[in-house]
């Protein structure tokens, strides 16, 4: 007979599993168009919301998007003050879904490993304008083999 619990990790891997698969496609979107379609960003937000049928609780979910939420503060201001933008909308989306699907301290780490991944990127291109979002990609699978060990070393 199946448990409960096995029940719950099947909703969870196939849960990152398509979130991967939307993750992937918003990177090779970013790539060849220098956007992220809104409709993955929808698609990868209703993904999110499994976590929901896996028992955690609302409040909990929703705190994901203070990340993005800091991050988009962060840009406006320096958008004022230099008059250029720093990310793409669709990038900030994209963290905002992340977080929906991580919470809010695996977002934090993909955000950070994306973002020092970029600075090692830079001298490569530097100058021009580069997508996000693969290197958002990669973050986030790093946050989510951490938070993989984490919890079994915790539990």
């Amino acid at each position: 007979m199946i448990e409960f619990y096995q029940v719950i990790e099947s909703v969870r891997i196939i849960r990152f599993v398509i979130f991967g698969c939307i993750l992937a496609g918003a990177s090779l979107n970013d790539l060849k168009r220098m956007k992220i379609p809104n409709r993955l960003v929808a698609a990868g937000a209703a993904v999110s919301l499994l976590r929901l049928a896996e028992g955690t609780a609302l409040v909990q979910v929703l705190a994901g998007l203070v990340p993005a939420a800091g991050i988009l503060i962060t840009v406006l201001v320096l958008r004022a003050f230099t008059g250029r933008s720093m990310m793409g909308a669709g990038d900030i989306k994209l963290i905002g879904v992340i977080g929906l699907h991580l919470g809010t301290t695996q977002t934090l780490i993909a955000t950070a490993a994306a973002c020092a991944l970029g600075i090692l990127l830079y001298p490569v291109i530097k100058g021009k304008r580069f997508p996000f979002a693969p290197m958002l990609f990669a973050g986030t699978v790093l946050a989510g083999i951490i938070g993989i060990y984490t919890v079994n070393y915790l539990v």
